[in-house]
């Protein structure tokens, strides 16, 4: 992988392997994760802001429900690509060949 600086600041991360990554929000009960063959993380001041995630991407998200339950939300395509705002993902692109999966919380 490379890892790339502007003005002493992170600004991207590209990994070209297999690439499998976390990411939590700071305050909130939320869980990201995605993976594909190559990924581009970039950054700014407030943290990733954009993930490009190609060839057979995935992204599996926890969902925290309004009532406290717990629910998954898996989708996955050719390519992804994740927007950040605040820590949370705000937008999702996927394509081509677009699948999908929600589970909800179980039943006490």
């Amino acid at each position: 992988g490379r890892v790339f600086m502007a003005a002493g600041d992170l600004e991207r991360v590209e990994v070209d392997a297999d690439a499998d990554v976390t990411h939590r929000h700071p305050q909130k009960d939320e869980v990201s994760r995605f993976h594909g063959r190559k990924m581009a993380l970039y950054f700014d001041t407030e943290g990733l802001r954009r993930a490009l995630v190609s060839g057979v991407a995935k992204l599996v998200t926890r969902l925290q429900e309004e009532d406290g339950e717990v629910a998954v939300n898996e989708v996955g395509g050719e390519e992804l690509e994740i927007h950040f705002t605040d820590g949370s993902i705000s937008k999702v692109r996927i394509g081509p060949d677009i699948e999908g999966s929600y589970f909800p919380p179980e039943e006490p």
